[in-house]
């Protein structure tokens, strides 16, 4: 079966952007390729699997940032993160922990570096059960994957606004509709006029 991110393969690991450069990152998309026992680390640590779309998506891409579409002017420009969280930080998140730091030793089989920050003030929007696994930006804005409900494979916003259907589709909409397209998506629904 044909990968479904196909068209994100092109930037794993790719050895021309600079990780350590918050502007590249912001203006090129880049994923870093992830082991299983990473992604089996994390789903033991959260006691359910991923969402099988997410799951997927980690074992054929990993995780990164998506902040570039298919076709950017020449004076395009992203602000925002747009990251699919490493599995044990989503992991951590779901379980409630709202920091994660890392160390520079490659330890436990986690091959990235890096803190995160869940704020205080999003995780009293959340409900017991929600998978913060996109950070928009400024550890405040997150969209959620519900992987016990009836629909595991849709995002919602951390309010809990249902943003996509499915997980591959809001994948595929990030890259070939816009980056930020949620923010459509979730005006729309609180009736705001662009």
């Amino acid at each position: 079966m044909k990968n479904p991110y196909y068209f994100l393969e092109k930037y794993i690991d790719d050895p021309n952007i600079d990780i350590g450069s918050t502007i590249t990152l912001w203006n090129t998309n880049s994923f870093v390729k992830l082991s299983k026992q990473e992604i089996e680390k994390a789903e033991k640590y959260m006691g359910c699997p991923f969402p099988s779309q997410l799951r997927q998506f980690y074992e054929e891409i990993g995780y990164g940032n998506l902040t570039t579409p298919h076709n950017p002017s020449e004076d395009y420009h992203f602000y925002g993160a747009n990251e699919i969280f490493p599995p044990i930080v989503a992991a951590h998140f779901y379980k409630g922990i709202i920091e994660h730091h890392t160390i520079e030793e490659k330890k436990d089989a986690l091959d990235y570096n890096g803190d995160y920050f869940f704020s205080r003030e999003t995780l009293e929007y959340t409900t017991p059960g929600d998978l913060p696994f996109f950070e928009i930006g400024d550890s405040s804005s997150f969209l959620m994957m519900k992987p016990q409900s009836s629909n595991p494979n849709a995002v919602y916003s951390e309010f809990g606004v249902l943003v996509e259907e499915e997980f591959s589709n809001f994948i595929w909409k990030l890259y070939y509709k816009s980056p930020s397209y949620y923010n459509d998506v979730l005006a729309e629904h609180y009736g705001i006029e662009g």
